[in-house]
C-alpha cells in the first residue's frame, strides 16, 4: 500500500491542521500516511484531529519535530 508523507515542519497552526485535513480527506481505509511537524501545539490539535476521525495514530518525539503515523480506520468519520 502506498504510503504518504506529508513535511509540516515549517507549518503552525491553522495552516498545518487544514493542511492536514485537505490530506486526509480522501484516505481510504487501511491507507497510511507519516506526517511530521515541529510545533508542539499543531501535533496535539492534527493528533485530537485524527482521533475524532477514527484513525489509528501512533506518535514518535524526535529531536526537534514529532513523527506521527496514521491508518485510516474503519469507523465511520464523525
Amino acid at each position: 500500500m502506498e504510503q504518504n508523507v506529508l513535511d509540516l515542519r515549517d507549518e503552525r497552526c491553522p495552516m498545518a491542521l487544514l493542511l492536514v485535513k485537505r490530506r486526509v480527506k480522501d484516505m481510504v481505509t487501511g491507507q497510511e500516511a507519516i506526517i511530521y511537524v515541529a510545533d508542539q501545539q499543531s501535533f496535539f490539535d492534527i493528533k485530537r484531529f485524527l482521533l475524532k476521525q477514527s484513525f489509528r495514530v501512533f506518535c514518535e518525539e524526535c529531536d526537534d519535530y514529532y513523527r506521527v503515523k496514521l491508518i485510516k480506520g474503519t469507523l465511520p468519520n464523525v
